[in-house]
C-alpha cells in the first residue's frame, strides 16, 4: 500500500482539535489581558492546529518573554548605575512592551496561514470571546498577585 500523499503546509489532526480558535482571539487577549494569557494561548493553538511551525511558535513565545525579561534586567542595571534617570524610565519601559507586541503580531501572522488552511479543509473552530473577556477581567488580579518585575515581563 503506497504512502498517503500529504501537503506539507496542511495541518495534521491533533488531539487538541476542539480548542482551535482564530488567531485573532489570542491577539485580542494580548491587548485586553496581556502576554500572560496570549503567549500560552498562541502556543496551545499552534499545537492544536498541528501545523509544521508549532515548535517554532513555542520558541517565539518563550523568546518573547526571555527578551522582555532581559531588557528589564538591563533597564534595572542602567538605573542602578545612574545611567538611566527616573525621568527616562517610562520611555525605557516601552522597549519590553514593543518586543512583546512584535512577538504577538509575528505569532498571529504565522498562525493565520495555518488556520486558513485548516478552515479551508472544513476544520471546526471555537470562539474565544469568553476567554478574552475573562482574561481582561482577571488581568488586575493576576498582575496584582505578582512581583513588579514579573508584572512588567508578563503584562
Amino acid at each position: 500500500m503506497p504512502a498517503a500523499y500529504r501537503i506539507i503546509d496542511e495541518p495534521a489532526p491533533a488531539a487538541l482539535e476542539r480548542t482551535i480558535v482564530n488567531p485573532t482571539w489570542p491577539l485580542l487577549a494580548s491587548m485586553f489581558a496581556g502576554s500572560w494569557l496570549a503567549f500560552p494561548w498562541f502556543v496551545l493553538n499552534a499545537f492544536a492546529l498541528g501545523g509544521r511551525r508549532r515548535f517554532a511558535d513555542l520558541g517565539l513565545a518563550l523568546a518573547g518573554w526571555l527578551t522582555s525579561g532581559l531588557i528589564l534586567v538591563g533597564i534595572l542595571q542602567l538605573l542602578s548605575d545612574m545611567t538611566l534617570t527616573e525621568r527616562g524610565l517610562p520611555y525605557a519601559l516601552l522597549a519590553p512592551v514593543g518586543v512583546r507586541l512584535v512577538v504577538v503580531y509575528w505569532l498571529f501572522l504565522r498562525q493565520l496561514q495555518t488556520f486558513e488552511i485548516y478552515t479551508h479543509f472544513g476544520g471546526a473552530t471555537r470562539s474565544g470571546l469568553f476567554v478574552v473577556i475573562a482574561g481582561g477581567l482577571l488581568r488586575g488580579s493576576v498582575m496584582g498577585a505578582l512581583p513588579d518585575f514579573w508584572q512588567a515581563v508578563l503584562s
